[in-house]
């Protein structure tokens, strides 16, 4: 069964206030509540604040009686209370839990009565009314959530219009001023911290935010912060199935990809939306670059190092291993980079390593592939599995890694003896790593 949106059910009902509207599944208005029936069974929500218990509390109740209620927002659990016979409570009580709710983080309720089984999916959002006053600014009713370019991304922006052209709009909360950007004579942004929208809605006695409007003459607006459910559905299929987790949205890809490095990635979609798309391709914010390496500590190598040199076979065969070196790489690399541009960059900061080429060599993907070859077979040196162990934890990625191996044979009467070279690298964290070592056996 497909989950049905509020508008589809058409069965919005009090306590909503009298500013509510519904339009396209989202109630619109200040601290709302929404009941969504599906074939008799309903759940009716509503959200407030808690300040002695320090939460946010959706408030929840089922036209049948319940058996068991969990919730869970970006797959952690919260607190649920069953307040009688069909009543419960979600608590939100952590500020990692707030910040997913704030940030479009839908909460997902298992709704448990004595004759059947719901999922409920649940967004939440600040709202921002003006108490109006004639001529002056008008805000969307809604904070919408933002990804703005800082260390702390998450921004809840309103959305400020006034009807004729001022001179400056002033925005003064009673925790922490939100930063005010101008569009245009008519239209602004106001912005708001996680920090500061929690520590006003968690006020013991919550002042509203001031907004001052010049246009002439000075005009000042009370503007209440408030918590409002703004989409809930319901379904009785697989949750997975009938929400399925984001994904990263091409559209959002490429506007990401062509920013021109503003202060925020608004225009690109919600805060959920990039930072779906961020989290899965890093660099997209940062930008790509040619290669470029620095040297780093290998001490934490050596140890292995140096029991792969003692446990190598005297009797015919014989091995001998330099201590490693280390590099870092830079992360954000153009598509089609390879592991031939990290070796050609190896290549002139390592003497040996220069009189190869990369061609002579062979290269391998994947810790399965790399096993099978020398240094880490146990043909010369019994350690050589334990070797490749202490690599793999190193470079952090046993799929990924690529490894070259070249070898050249050095002049030895009545004997064959190399000398080897193994690049590896892991893409996925930046970190390269080269082994020389030696190996020979009697003719």
């Amino acid at each position: 069964m497909r989950p049905l949106t509020l508008a589809a059910a058409l069965a919005v009902v009090a306590p909503l206030s009298a500013h509510a509207t519904v339009v396209d599944g989202a109630a619109s208005g200040s601290l709302l509540g929404a009941t969504l029936d599906q074939e008799g069974v309903a759940v009716q929500t509503a959200l407030r604040r808690d300040v002695p218990r320090r939460a946010f509390v959706l408030t929840g109740r089922s036209l049948q009686p319940l058996s068991a209620v969990t919730a869970t927002v970006d797959g952690v659990a919260l607190d649920v209370v069953l307040t009688g016979s069909r009543g419960f409570e979600v608590l939100v009580r952590t500020s990692a839990q707030a910040r997913a709710l704030l940030a479009g983080t839908p909460l997902r309720l298992h709704v448990q009565s004595t004759h059947d089984a719901r999922w409920a999916q649940v967004v939440v959002a600040p709202s921002a009314r003006l108490v109006p006053v004639t001529g002056a600014a008008i805000v969307a009713p809604w904070l919408a959530p933002i990804y703005a370019r800082d260390a702390a991304p998450l921004r809840l922006r309103a959305t400020l219009s006034t009807p004729t052209t001022v001179t400056s709009v002033a925005v003064v909360a009673p925790v922490g001023d939100p930063d005010v950007t101008d569009l245009s004579p008519s239209h602004w942004v106001v912005d708001w911290t996680l920090s500061e929208v929690g520590a006003a809605l968690l006020h013991p006695a919550p002042p509203p935010a001031l907004v001052t409007v010049d246009n002439g003459v000075l005009e000042t607006q009370d503007l209440p912060l408030g918590l409002g459910v703004t989409h809930l559905q319901l379904t009785d299929d697989d949750p997975a199935v009938a929400w399925p987790a984001p994904t990263c949205a091409p559209a959002v890809e490429a506007c990401i990809g062509h920013d021109p490095g503003g202060p925020d990635l608004a225009a690109c979609g919600s805060y959920l939306e990039v930072a779906t798309c961020v989290d899965a391709r890093p660099c997209l914010l940062d930008g790509y670059g040619d290669v470029d390496l620095s040297d780093t500590d290998p001490s934490v190598l050596v140890p292995a190092t140096t029991a792969w040199d003692a446990a190598c076979f005297n009797g015919g065969t014989w091995c001998s291993q330099d201590d490693p070196t280390t590099w870092e790489v830079n992360l954000c690399l153009p598509g089609g980079t390879g592991l031939a541009a990290i070796w050609d960059e190896v290549s002139f900061l390592d003497r040996d390593l220069s009189g190869y080429g990369y061609g002579w060599g062979t290269v391998l993907t994947g810790r399965a592939a790399i096993a099978a070859r020398f240094p880490f077979t146990a043909t010369y040196s019994s350690d050589g599995p334990a070797l490749l162990g202490a690599v793999m934890a190193y470079g952090g990625d046993d799929d990924g890694v690529q490894a070259w191996f070249g070898t050249s044979e050095i002049p030895c009467p009545n004997c064959h003896e190399w000398q080897d070279k193994t690049v590896l690298w892991w893409p996925a964290t930046g970190r390269v790593v080269v082994l020389t070592t030696i190996h020979g056996y009697d003719s």
